[in-house]
């Protein structure tokens, strides 16, 4: 006894059969419908924040927003830049020049580095704030081995913005808090600050970046890297996998333009709704080529055996005989 179809299942049947019937028109109508899907899904944004793995409305969350908001903290990228020493004249009119064209970047709100910070000494009649490294410091050589003893001796320069050792300095980036990012204008902050100081470090100076923007940003750079390496390698090993199961050209591109229709309809999808790949999402296109492999396998598989009656009826019998298993597998 035959089982009555369900709306999903005629609406697919009949998308399938004209498909086969109207082949030409069909063919016509599916690539326009890729090429704007495949628009959508060169869109798709990434979204390296951390936050994706916190739950927005708990309790720790907004509490933890709420002391942040309280006490004025705010986010730091932080500049480590270390060589044999950090108080030759050269290297403080480096940091001088890196903490300016800092703090003229979007976003900023202060930045912090030995020629910003301010020396508090105090005598027996007054306190005496003046800036560590004054404007005649660089080429005086008594005054910079006195900078260096001053900011190695205070507790608030050493090991904050100047090492133990002297060898190496920090600069300290405050990020002005922006409600509802999604973390992309701090990965826009930190790519400026790594194009300046590949412009201004020179050789037996390395520059190194932390903090909450900078690891937003290199998980940005990773996944959209391991993308691009995992999925080509991905397609090439399914198609020598396709290639030993049915030793036929045609029976390999069936599944590969399934398994890529797949893929952009679904990366177009998220474009739709506002989805962006982000470190939880960036697992759902490799699964999505595991998928569409597995149904298309499975459709070809049973295609290529003789069937009774004509060749489109065959088909359709296929396709209806494997929808639902083929959709449970799709959704489990």
């Amino acid at each position: 006894m035959s089982r009555d179809p369900g709306i999903v299942e005629r609406w697919i049947l009949a998308l399938s059969g004209f498909g086969l019937k109207r082949s030409r028109t069909a063919l016509a109508l599916y690539a326009t419908a890729l090429v704007l899907a495949a628009t959508g899904a060169a869109r798709v944004g990434f979204n390296a924040s951390v936050d994706v793995f916190f739950d927005p409305d708990t309790h720790s969350w907004i509490r933890g927003k709420e002391v942040t908001r309280q006490f004025a903290a705010e986010e730091q990228v932080v500049v480590a830049l270390h060589g044999s020493d950090m108080f030759t004249p050269e290297t403080l009119a480096l940091i001088g020049r890196l903490t300016e064209r800092f703090e003229d970047l979007d976003h900023v709100d202060d930045v912090i580095s030995l020629t910003t910070v301010n020396d508090i000494r105090g005598d027996d009649n007054a306190f005496h704030v003046e800036a560590l490294v004054g404007e005649d410091a660089l080429s005086d050589a008594a005054a910079l081995r006195e900078i260096r003893e001053r900011a190695l001796a205070n507790p608030l320069f050493a090991k904050n913005v100047i090492s133990a050792d002297g060898r190496t300095a920090g600069i300290l980036v405050d990020v002005e808090e922006i409600p509802g990012s999604d973390g992309s204008e701090r990965q826009t902050l930190v790519a400026a600050m790594l194009a300046i100081l590949d412009e201004e470090v020179p050789a037996g100076v390395s520059a190194h970046v932390s903090g909450n923007g900078a690891i937003e940003f290199y998980y940005s750079h990773y996944m959209q890297g391991d993308l691009e390496r995992f999925l080509p390698l991905a397609l090439v090993l399914m198609v020598a996998v396709l290639l030993v199961a049915f030793r036929q050209a045609r029976l390999v591109a069936f599944p590969m333009i399934v398994i890529g229709v797949a893929l952009v309809f679904s990366l177009a999808f998220m474009r739709v709704v506002g989805l962006k790949i982000n470190n939880a999402t960036v697992i759902v296109p490799p699964i999505i080529l595991a998928v569409a492999l597995a149904g298309a396998v499975h459709y070809v598989a049973k295609a290529v055996r003789n069937g009774s009656g004509p060749r489109t009826a065959h088909l359709l019998g296929v396709a209806r005989r494997l929808f639902a298993p083929c959709l449970l597998a799709s959704l489990t």
